[in-house]
């Protein structure tokens, strides 16, 4: 009997260990197939992070040109501005500059007229002595008319 047992218990060691065996080879295989799975998740994971980087480049990127054309209209802007302030400055220089010119006109125009009416009053002694002259001239002219019609009547 105790060849049976033993042989019995053999009989079940082994086929436990072939359970065993069976059992362990079942959980190889589905930790083998979770491992796959674990891989192809990790490369799947792997693949979406390159794909962020990559689009966290790109955006930096795009970011980046952004924020250089933002600065370069900026500084357009502020150019734009001086400019502008420029022009103003410059307009209301050139309106105070026309404004002077006008009033020198308006001076220069009375300082002619006024130089018109000083000759004009230096000249007038002159003018009355040629005055005079032309009248006496006049008058002796007109005292021989008289005199040569006189003359005139006597002879006829």
């Amino acid at each position: 009997k105790q060849d049976d047992s033993q042989a019995l218990l053999q009989a079940l060691s082994e086929r436990q260990e072939n359970t065993s065996d069976h059992a362990l080879i079942a959980e190889q295989s589905r930790i083998e197939d979770a491992l796959v799975r674990i891989t192809k998740k990790k490369a799947d994971l792997t693949h979406d992070i390159s794909d962020i980087k990559e689009n966290k480049d790109l955006i930096k990127q795009k970011t980046d040109q952004l924020s250089q054309a933002l600065s370069q209209r900026r500084l357009e802007e502020r150019d734009l501005l001086n400019e502008k302030k420029f022009e103003q400055t410059n307009q209301s220089r050139l309106k105070a500059q026309l404004q002077q010119c006008q009033q020198d006109i308006t001076n220069l125009e009375s300082i002619l007229s006024s130089h018109v009416s000083q000759d004009s009053i230096q000249q007038l002694p002159q003018w009355e002595e040629q005055l005079q002259d032309a009248l006496q001239h006049k008058t002796a002219s007109q005292e021989r008319l008289v005199q040569l019609r006189f003359e005139i009547e006597d002879y006829e």
